[in-house]
């Protein structure tokens, strides 16, 4: 079965029946709007070509700036998230005045008049 296929096959491609040929009168005006037609079919290609790489530039060049301004907004809340944090890590200062008042037991506002009264 499988033999015949291929035996059949074979002698159809190197021996087969030969297609019946067809004239056709061919117009001349006829293959002049074929042309007109395949180059306006160009054309039409072209243009639609050039407009979707144009509408694939602008949705990039929308596309980047939406990245520039999420990435102008996530620097700031960095910036804002590192200022907490310097503020947080940098502690209290350490004031002599309130050390010695305390030291000596005099309230920081009686010690800041006696220091004026002093010099």
């Amino acid at each position: 079965m499988v033999k015949d296929k291929i035996k059949s096959f074979f002698n159809n491609l190197f021996n087969g029946e030969q297609g019946e040929v067809r004239h056709v009168e061919v117009n001349p005006q006829s293959v002049q709007d074929n042309h007109i037609i395949a180059s306006q079919q160009h054309q039409i290609a072209e243009l639609q070509g050039s407009l979707t790489r144009k509408n694939n530039e602008e949705a990039a060049e929308r596309e980047s700036a939406k990245d520039v301004n999420e990435e102008e907004v996530i620097k700031a809340q960095l910036n804002e998230q590192e200022f907490e944090l310097q503020k947080r890590s940098f502690g209290k200062a350490f004031s002599m005045k309130q050390f010695w008042a305390s030291y000596f037991g005099v309230p920081v506002a009686k010690a800041q008049k006696s220091w004026n009264k002093t010099i």
